[in-house]
């Protein structure tokens, strides 16, 4: 469980220096982060940390997509069904939109590159931090 007043934040990008980078942002703005590679690794960190809020890239190799996590996450009977997920995609937002669907209020899907201030936004939207990124 986070320290209070810190929220956990579990970031997941498939290309290093963009991990890196997102991490950094977040960290800065006082979250604590841990990184994945992959769904898998989401999946993995999702049941074993109590985290505040999941950013994900939406297509990654592996285990599948980011809506794959999700679903998995979801499923999933030991981890709340209000954790909050920003994905990010270099798909159209209709395509990213129609795999994901738009009956989870806690999920939002923005366009790489990252529009900073739109996570910032979207960040305060699902957990109500409002924190300059």
């Amino acid at each position: 469980r986070p320290p209070a007043g810190r929220s956990f934040v579990v970031v997941v990008v498939e290309e290093p220096a963009h991990r890196a980078l997102v991490e950094e942002r977040f960290s800065m703005a006082g979250f604590l982060v841990t990184t994945a590679a992959d769904a898998a690794e989401c999946v993995i960190q999702a049941r074993a940390v109590k985290l505040s809020m999941i950013i994900s890239d939406f297509n990654m190799p592996g285990f599948g997509t980011g809506a794959d996590a999700l679903k998995r996450i979801r499923a999933d009977h030991s981890m709340p069904k209000n954790l909050p997920v920003v994905f990010v995609t270099g798909s159209p937002l209709p395509t990213a939109r129609a795999v994901i669907g738009l009956g989870d209020p806690y999920v939002r899907v923005m366009s790489k590159p990252v529009d900073w201030k739109l996570l910032r936004r979207y960040v305060f939207d699902l957990i109500g931090e409002d924190k300059p990124l």
